[in-house]
């Protein structure tokens, strides 16, 4: 795996579907999160490494000036291990960090 790029984590929740993970791109990397990615983050002193499942930008003000922006806004539907791991995330106070996410191609 390669690196692709760091996604500032500000925040996490649980949805149908599993575990989402918010944060904030530069906006040069619009576009190239996708599904098959993997992110890498800390939770109580343990790295973990899980695939992205799914990716969803979220929309901008329509009263932004498309030349102002310098990031994005991301969501990451993650793949836990199973319910007791993706509970262990969302009880953890902060997941605010810095994370990476990887190409999964070689």
């Amino acid at each position: 795996m390669e690196k692709l790029l760091n996604v500032q984590i500000e925040d996490k929740f649980k949805v149908a579907k599993g575990l989402v993970l918010t944060g904030i791109i530069d906006v040069k990397y619009y576009g190239e999160l996708e599904t098959g990615n993997y992110i890498e983050f800390e939770i109580e002193g343990e790295t973990l490494i899980r695939k992205v499942i799914a990716v969803d930008y979220f929309t901008l003000p329509m009263s932004t000036g498309y030349i102002e922006i310098k990031t994005r806004n991301v969501g990451l539907l993650i793949e836990c291990d199973n319910e007791d791991e993706l509970n262990k995330i969302l009880e953890t106070k902060s997941i605010r960090q810095t994370t990476t996410i990887y190409n999964n191609k070689k």
